[in-house]
């Protein structure tokens, strides 16, 4: 195994026991499951970083903007067009003043635009 993954693995089980003394404590809670989905992301496992990186979003506000950026990034790092397509465009309703909107409509229409509209992703995605 590669010395940076020992690293992440080091890291992961930190951020485990801390839940497990902290996880009554939902903002410090929602610090330790984005801290997770980013170690899981830099393993390459997009799976389980999507898994930590949806915590990071429910109940809202969680971590607002980051959490749903996170989100569709993952979703995009594993080929669901779906899925991304769907957190962009629950972020630009959930955040309609956001400073990232134009990036986000921009991943939207790239989405669009490789796979088709919203109707067809699905299709393609599976």
């Amino acid at each position: 195994m590669p010395v940076c993954h020992e690293k992440f693995d080091e890291a992961i089980d930190a951020y485990n026991k801390f839940l497990e003394s902290f996880s009554s404590q939902p903002q410090l809670a929602l610090l330790a499951y984005d801290s997770l989905g980013y170690c899981y992301e830099e393993k390459k496992d997009y799976k389980k970083a999507l898994e930590y990186f949806q915590k990071t979003i429910t109940p809202h506000p969680g971590l607002g903007e980051i959490g749903y950026l996170n989100v569709g990034r993952c979703f995009q790092a594993r080929g669901d067009s779906e899925g991304s397509l769907n957190i962009y465009k629950k972020f630009l309703l959930e955040f309609p003043d956001s400073s990232q909107k134009s990036f986000i409509q921009d991943k939207i229409k790239g989405i669009e635009l490789k796979y088709g509209q919203a109707s067809d992703v699905g299709k393609i995605s599976h």
